[in-house]
């Protein structure tokens, strides 16, 4: 009646059927094949196709690296931009550019000021410092006590001082490492 047939297939190459006996194949003969040898100019117009080609690949990998040097360049801006506030919205309302403009100024202003307010601090204490330092009835570790409350008190570096307070709280140092 209809029995169904399975098709089977087996990599004679394989484990499974090591076991039989592996038939000798004919080595097969080789044909020659003719070589087909261009013409000068076909051999020509083959190596300047190919140095083109190679030329637009080179000119494409170029361009793809610009645009992703400019994208970085972009983003980084726009990451800069957010830092200081300043968002890239492409509203077309002139009220809500005005305003956005206004908090960029603003946040300049501040930021300003902030610099300023450093600076400032750096010379008041250059200036305490020197008037201390050129007070010629103080004694020498009574200056330094006083300088370094100074720096203390305004959270400043030693290294603001000008060279010659420098080498004085210097002195301070070397006096306390030699004892």
């Amino acid at each position: 009646m209809g029995e169904k047939t399975r098709k089977v297939y087996v990599n004679p190459n394989g484990k499974t059927l090591s076991f039989l006996p592996k038939e000798e194949t004919a080595p097969k003969e080789r044909v020659r094949k003719t070589s087909l040898r261009r013409s000068p100019e076909e051999a020509e117009a083959l190596r300047l196709s190919t140095d083109r080609r190679r030329e637009l690949e080179t000119l494409d990998h170029e361009v793809e690296v610009t645009k992703r040097r400019a994208t970085v360049a972009t983003w980084k801006a726009k990451a800069q931009n957010a830092e200081l506030g300043i968002l890239d919205d492409n509203s077309a309302n002139t009220q809500t550019r005005s305003l956005h403009l206004e908090e960029v100024e603003l946040k300049m202003r501040e930021l300003e000021a902030i610099a300023k307010f450093g600076q400032d601090k750096v010379s008041r204490v250059r200036n305490e410092a020197a008037k201390i330092f050129k007070n010629v009835h103080m004694l020498r570790g009574e200056q330094r006590a006083r300088i370094q409350e100074i720096l203390e008190a305004y959270g400043v570096d030693a290294t603001a001082l000008p060279p010659a307070i420098g080498e004085l709280m210097e002195e301070e140092e070397m006096y306390v490492d030699e004892q």
